[in-house]
């Protein structure tokens, strides 16, 4: 019985180590590095309500995978990407061109920082 476990413990370890199945995108919808790259494209484009839509997209998304996500990424950076997205919807919703464009950015930056774990 002890070397399954330890054959199955092994397995898990080699598995994450390799591919982490926690945060790859199970769907489109959970895509979040497409999501961000399409919404600064209409940002750029100043297509706001297409823009609008392709952020509902990116929070549903982030929603989606946020508990999967959380089990090896830092709880201030679980803090800092919900923040961030919170701040986009409002730029977008003012239609602040360069501050949405920033805020992508780190929006970008959090997210390529919680994939790297």
């Amino acid at each position: 019985m002890k070397p399954i476990i330890v054959v199955c413990v092994l397995t898990l370890f080699l598995l994450t180590g390799c591919f982490n199945p926690f945060k790859a995108p199970m769907n489109e919808q959970q895509d979040l590095r497409k999501l961000i790259e399409k919404t600064q494209e209409q940002i750029k484009n100043e297509q706001w309500e297409e823009a609008k839509t392709i952020q509902k997209r990116l929070q549903i998304g982030w929603g989606q995978i946020r508990n999967r996500v959380s089990l090896n990424a830092s709880s201030s950076d679980i803090t800092d990407l919900d923040i961030s997205i919170e701040q986009l919807t409002t730029y977008i919703e003012e239609k602040e061109r360069a501050l949405a464009l920033a805020e992508l950015g780190k929006l970008k930056q959090i997210w390529e920082g919680i994939a790297r774990l």
